[in-house]
């Protein structure tokens, strides 16, 4: 064992790096003020590890999978290149030592978004909501992802973004309520009706 460096012992002290640098994102000064109020709005998830040939020998190989997250008034780019200095500064370290480290980028990288809440589409979504349900729309300062901000960030177009109550997003249990998919189907339904003008049908 002291022969070698062990793939899945290096792969892990690489990771640890990564939820140093997520505790940085994460203090206050860096946090934007569309998420005050949200505990961890900056989130690092190790979701994939895959290494090693067999217990009784030292692993050759481990590869990791993490997913980083943007904070509002960063960009993807600043991000990647800060994922490229984490990676290099961890090679430097003597635990490390002739362990050979690939760095890659796979998937998208998404630049984050704030939606404007104030445009028409949105009060009149919000408008139409009320109308079916009797409820009011809740603002959502969501940490994941959604297509809306293609058209927001390159597109210039308003997007009134929301949908029906989601429990354990992403979990394996992940799950919504059926009354709140038919509120929200209605909703959609009234609101494009409304915006898009409806016109009678043919006999």
């Amino acid at each position: 064992m002291q022969a070698g460096v062990n793939a899945i012992e290096a792969a892990s002290a690489i990771a640890a790096r990564f939820k140093d640098y997520e505790a940085r994102q994460n203090r206050a000064e860096h946090i934007h003020p569309a998420f005050h109020g949200v505990n961890h709005p900056v989130n690092v998830n190790l979701g994939t590890i895959e290494g090693g040939e067999w217990n009784s020998s030292v692993a050759t190989r481990c590869r990791i999978g993490l997913r980083v997250g943007v904070m509002m008034g960063y960009t993807a780019a600043q991000t990647k290149a800060d994922i490229e200095q984490i990676v290099a500064q961890a090679t430097t370290d003597p635990a490390l030592r002739g362990a050979q480290v690939k760095l890659e980028f796979k998937g998208f990288m998404a630049d984050p978004c704030v939606f404007d809440t104030g445009t028409e589409i949105v009060r009149l979504a919000r408008r139409s909501f009320a109308e079916v349900t009797g409820s009011t729309l809740r603002d959502y300062p969501a940490t994941g992802l959604t297509d809306g901000r293609h058209y927001a960030l390159y597109q210039g177009v308003p997007v009134a973004c929301f949908g029906p109550d989601a429990v354990d997003i992403h979990g394996i249990d992940e799950n919504v309520g059926i009354e709140s998919m038919h509120g929200i189907t209605r909703t959609i339904a009234l609101t494009m009706a409304e915006w898009c003008g409806v016109e009678r049908s043919a006999p």
